[in-house]
This record gives C-alpha cells, sequence and structure tokens, in this order.
C-alpha cells in the first residue's frame, strides 16, 4: 500500500500543488550532470560545477512528504560515514517559499546543507514531478545513479552506490 501511494499519490499531489509541472527533475545514468546553483539556508552558494573531484549526493524533498523526510536519516549517516573523505551531500527542498520555515526546521535535525529549489538560479535537472529524488554524481561529474519516489532509499542501497565513487576517489586523490 505504501508503495503504491508513493508512485501515485504522491506524484499527483506534486503536480496538483504546482500546476504546469511537466518533466521531471531528473538525471540520466551515464551522463554529465546538469547544472545546479542556488543558495544554501546557510547563506552560502552551492554549485554543482564546482564540486568536480568530490563525489556529490542530491537529495530532492519537501517537508510535507513523508518518504522524504524518511530516507533523511540514512543520507545522514552516509555524509557522517563519508563527509570527510570528500563526500558533499545537499538536500535541495521543493517546498514552496511560503513553506520554507518548515524545511528549515526539518533540517535541524541534520548536519548535510539545504537550500530550496525555488531559489536555484540554475537549474538544469528541471522540476519535480515526483518526490523524493536523489541523484549521485561522481568526481568527474557524471550521474552514477538515480532513486526516485518508485524505489526505497535504504543505508544499504545508498551505501552500494556511494561507496565504490569514494573509493575511486581516494585512489585519484593518492
Amino acid at each position: 500500500m505504501r508503495s503504491l501511494l508513493r508512485m501515485f499519490a504522491l506524484p499527483a499531489l506534486v503536480v496538483m500543488l504546482n500546476p504546469g509541472l511537466a518533466s521531471a527533475f531528473s538525471a540520466t545514468v551515464g551522463q554529465p550532470a546538469s547544472a545546479l546553483v542556488l543558495p544554501m539556508l546557510d547563506g552560502t552558494t552551492f554549485d554543482l560545477s564546482a564540486e568536480r573531484g568530490k563525489v556529490v549526493l542530491i537529495h530532492l524533498w519537501a517537508s510535507w512528504c513523508p518518504a522524504c523526510r524518511a530516507e533523511m536519516p540514512a543520507i545522514e549517516d552516509l555524509y557522517k560515514r563519508y563527509h570527510a573523505d570528500g563526500l558533499t551531500v545537499i538536500a535541495v527542498s521543493a517546498d514552496r517559499p511560503h513553506d520554507k520555515n518548515a524545511a528549515v526546521k526539518v533540517m535541524e535535525s541534520f548536519s548535510f546543507p539545504a537550500g530550496m529549489l525555488n531559489d536555484a538560479t540554475s537549474n538544469g535537472f528541471g522540476p519535480p514531478s515526483s518526490l523524493p529524488v536523489t541523484i549521485i554524481v561522481d568526481r568527474d561529474g557524471v550521474v552514477r545513479d538515480a532513486f526516485t519516489a518508485e524505489e526505497t532509499l535504504t543505508s544499504a542501497s545508498l551505501t552500494a552506490s556511494v561507496s565504490p565513487l569514494m573509493e575511486a576517489q581516494r585512489t585519484a586523490q593518492h
């Protein structure tokens, strides 16, 4: 039942709340990642192109999305495990501007940075048609994995995706 909710109800709700959305916040595995530049909640600016040389995890979520919030502890664990080795994690909230305070409140429980999708000055990924979406980008700026609302993101699936990229990054640095 929960899987069906994620597949049908949440995407429909996202489109209903954001009329005019036709394409998904998406990336093609094996292709260069799109541009993404946005101010962070802490006042800094995130620019995906400036992260070359690092593995990057981008998590698109919303404060009203239970599945999105359920995945964030696994992302936090991964961030704590690999951040010192160069993993960059960014949470990108798809909340509307008037819900920014709700996004800020959720992010108080996590140590990785976050920004608001509506504030992006460059977003080549497009708007979301469903949530959550998690994209893994390697140190060369190539998309290596993408998790969508149809999948359940777990610590095991994240580790399986990110760990080999982190090992390749460590090898390249030495």
